[in-house]
């Protein structure tokens, strides 16, 4: 099913893997960003999340009404933002018995000698 979007005052229409718009440079943007695994795994909802991604983040809006796919999906997102965030920084690891004491301990010895 095509979606549209606008952004900066131009209509994009994305339908299975291809972009149209009016703006050939605005096209060739949009079609730099196109995942063809994406696009060959056929998932019946890739259209529209890939045309809300775009709009998303051009700072742009998908045309033609609400979609309630969408809300899933930003749901999706976040949980998945989320996690990663999770994974990247995972808690900090309490301090082993001395090792930053034994550091500091050396090099203090070491100023106080000289």
């Amino acid at each position: 099913m095509p979606y549209t979007i606008r952004i900066y005052n131009v209509d994009a229409t994305y339908t299975a893997g291809v972009w149209s718009c009016s703006d050939d440079p605005m096209q060739a943007f949009l079609e730099s960003l196109v995942d063809p695994q994406e696009v060959k795994k056929g998932d019946p909802l890739h259209d529209l999340h890939h045309a809300h991604k775009m709009a998303k983040r051009l700072g742009g809006t998908v045309l033609g009404g609400p979609y309630p796919e969408l809300e899933e999906l930003e749901k999706a997102e976040e949980a998945e933002r989320v996690a990663a965030m999770v994974a990247a920084n995972p808690p900090p690891r309490t301090p082993s018995s001395g090792g930053l004491q034994k550091l500091f301990g050396f090099v203090q010895r070491k100023l106080v000698r000289h």
